[in-house]
């Protein structure tokens, strides 16, 4: 009885070690890699490179028809395949089973940007596959069609902002001034910029940032982009423009340096009542005289088809009027001169600093 229990249990094991030993005759890819490994975006001009080991089938002597990496959305929108390279491990490159098992790799030439359909926010995904001559096909990690590197990689090239930033324009508050600067993409991505005026006190204010517009040129050489803007901060200041290509941000800012006169009087919220009069009527002319520091002399005109009347001052204006200064009204009811033709109307201010125009 013990004799015959042994020798069933050896036979078991024997059968055992059969099945095994004919499980591992499959042949196999494995270790499948790529370098850089912990990079997060790429260059589409940054080199790559992916690998994987075949195990190749000796008993039924294979040779290799293609082996390749694999690049593609899992969706399916977009597939690439490279032929892979023996490495040095590799004992006959053209040879059959075992002389076929080692390290293969993608040639030293490929890219980033060979990896996917377009740069931008796209990551890369890619496997190998061998095509035997036996008609076998092997597929790593499992036969799925890509997976993702890990971490993600996208492949991107970071946008550029030129130390070109620039604006132009007077000194007088509230005046529309321009801002300028160059925008380059090497992927003709269109840049999404913006801009922020501070002020250069500490602690210091800032403005909320707007958009820039393209103006002229190619993403790809350098397009110059632009925005029409007023500020309500007097002094010393300084604009900031940040941009990304609507993927990756510019590595740098840039600024631009500019100043409002602070002396230098502005008029809001001019009017005209009524607009439509005889010889003899009385019209009303009101405004209101701005500046960011109080100043002496100060003196409002208003030039009505060539002839000036003086405007006398009317009480302090409402708060907030003068946005980051003091005010005061202006008024003036008087007649005016006839004339067949609208006649324009311009008023004007000044104080013992400096003048200005509404």
């Amino acid at each position: 009885m013990i004799n015959n229990r042994v020798a069933f249990m050896s036979a078991l094991a024997f059968a055992v070690l059969s099945l095994f030993l004919v499980g591992s005759s499959e042949a196999s890819l494995n270790n499948g890699d790529y370098e850089p490994s912990d990079e997060t975006r790429l260059d589409p001009s940054a080199g790559i490179s992916f690998s994987v080991v075949l195990n190749a089938n000796n008993e039924i002597d294979e040779g290799i028809t293609s082996i390749v990496a694999v690049f593609g959305d899992p969706d399916g929108s977009w597939t690439d395949e490279v032929d892979l390279e023996c490495d040095t491990d590799v004992a006959d490159c053209e040879g059959t089973g075992d002389d076929l098992d080692g390290t293969w790799k993608t040639p030293d030439s490929l890219t980033a940007g060979d990896t996917v359909s377009a740069p931008g926010d796209e990551v890369i995904f890619y496997n190998f596959k061998a095509t035997m001559d036996s008609g076998n096909e092997y597929v790593w990690n499992g036969g799925v069609d890509t997976v993702s590197t890990n971490p993600a990689i996208h492949v991107n090239t970071l946008p550029l902002l030129s130390d070109d930033a620039a604006v132009t324009g007077d000194d007088m508050p509230f005046s529309t001034r321009t801002v300028t600067i160059t925008y380059t993409d090497a992927d003709g991505h269109a840049g999404v910029l913006s801009a922020q005026v501070c002020e250069d006190s500490d602690p210091t204010s800032c403005e909320a940032p707007f958009s820039l517009s393209k103006e002229s040129g190619d993403e790809t050489t350098g397009a110059v982009y632009f925005a029409d803007f007023q500020t309500a901060f007097g002094g010393d200041l300084t604009i900031t423009v940040s941009g990304t290509d609507g993927f990756d941000s510019a590595e740098d800012e840039r600024t631009a340096s500019f100043s409002v006169d602070k002396d230098k009087p502005w008029l809001v919220n001019d009017s005209v009542s009524p607009l439509t009069a005889g010889e003899e009527d009385d019209i009303t002319f009101d405004v209101v005289y701005c500046v960011f520091e109080a100043q002496t002399g100060a003196s409002v005109s208003v030039d009505v088809g060539g002839v000036s009347h003086d405007l006398s001052e009317n009480g302090d204006a409402d708060d907030g009027t003068c946005v980051n200064g003091v005010g005061k009204n202006y008024t003036v009811t008087t007649t005016v001169a006839w004339s067949d033709d609208t006649q324009a109307v311009q008023f004007s201010a000044s104080n013992d600093a400096d003048t200005g125009d509404n």
